[in-house]
């Protein structure tokens, strides 16, 4: 999957809401994201690219 800067993803096996921060060559992604336990505090990670999937919203008014 290719990502781009500014994509909302999350990992694979659950976690925040993530926005792709930075791209590096050797398929790793540098997120950003806000941690509600550390009152909104951002944190910064890097994360390779088979590990994380683009965050789908689910719309429940549907529902």
């Amino acid at each position: 999957m290719t990502f781009k800067v500014g994509d909302i993803v999350t990992l694979k096996s659950d976690g925040p809401e993530m926005t792709v921060r930075q791209i590096y060559k050797n398929d790793t992604l540098e997120c950003v994201w806000f941690a509600r336990d550390l009152e909104g505090a951002p944190l910064t990670a890097t994360f390779p690219t088979e590990t994380l999937k683009l965050y789908q919203k689910v719309d429940l008014s549907d529902y």
